[in-house]
């Protein structure tokens, strides 16, 4: 039996319990979304601002909303997330956005809004996209060679009365779009086009767009799938004196010529030490690649030849029941004497980089819809949705430029701050944590050193 002693040392045992923590009302006017505060005022400030304006439709009556309004509004939204025109009523309940802006327009108004541009409207949009995309380039990667993936892709729609809405070669009841990212992931153009418009169509010319802002002599790259792989873009491409990668079509008859390589002619693929290492950490087994070339003369040419890496993989295929090599293919005018051909493949894998920021398109601005049955409106909500994309990603950029974030992590950090909106000495402001305070401060400083470096050094 323990003694009176022993029972006073034991510990005391305490169940966990769960805090009760109670709500109260009140008359001050907090919001959740306080870094949209700072991340409007950079925008509003910066040279893109101007160009915005010149972008929006006019707005002409005595109640009208200004067009500016409209802009920055949806602006804001995309910001936030909102996935469809119907979210812009939770402004109604933000007070920082009633104190920015005022009164909300209804949803209705934000579609009439939308419906008033222009193909002249939109063309202009695209410019500013590239602007704005070459000078993020110019603060943040200078000196780096220029790599655009261009690719194109579907839109998914539901209505049966949206403009252009038709069913693609993969049988969906889509829109599609056009769109061409750097390899940092900014967009320099979207074009949005009826579902079954053929993939490749627009892109020379949206290629050329681009290409005209660069020197002759400034390295510029461009990878793109098969569907590109056609006379206008390769034309394009050398006029410009660009570096090129395509996956080669099937219509060229390359894999037939590919299978007739003599054993001797291929060169296997050299893994890293680190490769190797995280197959066996993993108990993978390394495929086996090897990789040779082709010589490539298009028809509509007679001085003219190409390159094609050509790359099989060893393995099994269900279709047959039995191990096969399967093939594939790059058109290429990289030099194959000063460039090893795993590292030209290497290279135009990198383009899945590219599908990344489509998918980051659709699901971080939800551009998998659209909101009106109008093509033109649906394709300017569509290009504000890209212009707020490349903002969030220059923030992304400027916080971490190795790993930058995707827009989910970017409004995690900058845009759900919670704050409380107060007067004082008749002047608004905005009260945050002291933590969220000096994140948001860095990200200023670093703006304005990468955008205004003057105002960087008088701060």
């Amino acid at each position: 039996m323990a003694t009176l002693s022993e029972i006073k040392r034991r510990p005391v045992y305490n169940p966990w319990r769960l805090k009760e923590v109670r709500l109260v009302g009140g008359s001050d006017e907090f919001s959740s979304i306080a870094g949209v505060e700072p991340l409007l005022n950079l925008f509003y400030q910066s040279v893109w601002f101007e160009e915005f304006k010149k972008c929006l439709p006019a707005r002409v009556g005595r109640g009208s909303y200004d067009t500016a309004q409209f802009g920055l509004l949806l602006f804001a939204g995309f910001l936030v997330g909102y996935d469809c025109l119907d979210d812009l009523v939770a402004f109604e309940r933000e007070p920082l956005i009633r104190n920015k802006f005022g009164d909300v327009p209804v949803p209705k108004a934000f579609g009439n809004w939308l419906r008033d541009f222009t193909s002249g409207d939109l063309s202009r949009f695209n410019n500013l996209l590239c602007t704005q995309s070459f000078d993020i380039r110019q603060k943040v990667a200078k000196d780096d060679p220029f790599i655009l993936d261009m690719d194109s892709t579907s839109h998914i729609q539901r209505g049966k009365k949206i403009e252009g809405v038709a069913y693609n070669y993969k049988n969906e009841w889509c829109l599609d779009s056009l769109v061409g990212y750097d390899e940092l992931g900014l967009c320099y153009g979207m074009e949005l086009r009826p579902g079954n418009t053929f993939s490749s169509q627009g892109g020379a010319e949206m290629i050329d767009r681009i290409f005209s802002r660069l020197p002759f002599k400034k390295k510029k790259n461009l990878r793109t799938d098969s569907a590109f792989c056609e006379e206008g873009v390769i034309r394009v491409a050398l006029k410009h004196g660009a570096k090129f990668t395509l996956t080669a079509h099937d219509r060229i008859g390359w894999q037939e010529k590919a299978q007739k390589i003599p054993e001797s002619n291929f060169v296997s693929w050299q893994w890293s030490d680190k490769e190797k290492q995280e197959a066996i950490d993993r108990r993978l087994e390394l495929p086996q690649i090897q990789l040779a070339t082709l010589r490539y003369q298009p028809e509509w040419t007679d001085n003219l030849w190409f390159t094609i890496v050509v790359k099989r993989t060893w393995g099994f295929d269900r279709k047959i029941n039995e191990w096969r090599w399967f093939y594939y293919g790059a058109l290429t005018n990289w030099d194959t004497f000063y460039h090893s051909l795993q590292e030209i493949m290497e290279h135009h894998q990198g383009r899945g980089n590219g599908e990344n920021f489509i998918r980051e398109e659709k699901y971080g601005y939800d551009l998998k819809h659209f909101p009106c049955k109008k093509l033109t409106a649906n394709h300017a909500y569509g290009l504000i949705a890209l212009l707020v994309h490349n903002f969030l990603r220059t923030i992304a950029l400027l916080d971490n430029r190795r790993n930058p974030h995707f827009s989910k992590k970017i409004r995690r950090k900058y845009v759900f701050i919670p704050g409380k909106l107060i007067r004082h000495a008749n002047q608004w402001m905005m009260k945050i944590w002291d933590f969220y305070k000096k994140e948001v401060d860095r990200l200023i400083h670093a703006w304005a050193a990468a955008f205004s470096p003057a105002l960087a050094q008088a701060g």
